[in-house]
């Protein structure tokens, strides 16, 4: 079956989730593993025994009493995912630096800061020559561009016209073979 044109959108926006819950946990757990591989070069032991349920051996010295801690829950609205920006019909990915500059001079992304957009010791750029066709750029002739002529079919089947000396009825008004 066809895929329908916001089945990119939808990959993009699962894209954009899967790297901020990365930037998320992936952070916290990439610190735990280190933390796990220089206590094993160090030589310590690795896993920390668990203190006891106070619940069940409410005797027991080193006992403690379970405790939940909070989940920290990872905001997927796209207000807060600043990649979730690239995610929309007809976006393209992959730009030219030219191009990027534009977007960002026009203030079509979030982050339009004229002084990240260009380098100041860089030649201006012009932007509304960004919309034309490369050909058109590189400075070839501005050529009027005109919308193919599509030949109409008319009809020429109607009553009363001559198609091959003769005359041209109607499917309605054809007589009937009696049998």
């Amino acid at each position: 079956m066809a895929k329908s044109i916001r089945s990119k959108v939808k990959r993009r926006f699962r894209a954009a989730k899967r790297a901020k819950s990365e930037r998320v946990t992936g952070e916290a757990r990439a610190a735990r593993e280190a933390e796990k591989v220089r206590r094993l070069t160090a030589g310590v032991p690795v896993e920390d025994p668990k203190p006891a349920n106070a619940f069940l051996f409410p005797n027991a010295s080193d006992a403690q009493f379970p405790q939940n801690l909070p989940v920290r829950t990872i905001d997927y609205r796209s207000e807060a995912n600043p990649e979730s920006h690239e995610a929309f019909i007809g976006g393209r990915r992959k730009m030219t630096s030219l191009e990027k500059a534009a977007m960002k001079l026009q203030g079509k992304t979030d982050t339009a800061d004229a002084a990240d957009a260009m380098d100041l010791d860089a030649p201006p750029v012009d932007v509304q020559g960004m919309m034309m066709p490369r050909s058109l750029r590189e400075g070839g002739k501005k050529v009027k561009q005109q919308a193919p002529v599509i030949p109409v079919r008319r009809d020429n089947l109607k009553r009363g016209n001559k198609v091959g000396g003769r005359e041209v009825k109607k499917a309605a008004q054809k007589r009937r073979k009696k049998k």
